[in-house]
């Protein structure tokens, strides 16, 4: 049976929810794997519009509780900014990351 279609709300700040399954038989994600899978989520959190408010890693699947701001809450700097944390550049490393501000990169957990 075919999903149904997602609403997305063009130019406003919206909380997603979302889960990823394997394609793997068993249980692929032992602890080693889990806890590169947190650092990747929180690299990914620094460099794209977007707070984690909650995740929770099984398995064989995660889910990942989110929310999303809109391209336009943030200046040609900031978006410069995070280009570079992506792409690289040798002037700039991710050291440069704890200078972002706005709101961004924001994990509201223990970690």
């Amino acid at each position: 049976m075919p999903r149904i279609a997602r609403m997305l709300n063009g130019g406003e700040q919206t909380v997603y929810h979302i889960i990823s399954r394997t394609a793997l038989d068993g249980y692929p994600f032992g602890d080693i794997e889990k806890e590169e899978l947190v650092k990747i989520i929180k690299k990914f959190s620094i460099i794209y519009f977007v707070d984690i408010f909650g995740f929770c890693i099984m398995g064989n699947h995660f889910h990942l509780l989110l929310k999303m701001y809109p391209g336009h809450e943030f200046s040609d700097d900031e978006i410069k900014k995070r280009f570079v944390l992506f792409y690289g550049n040798t002037k700039t490393s991710l050291k440069t990351k704890s200078n972002l501000t706005g709101k961004n990169g924001r994990i509201f957990l223990n970690s």
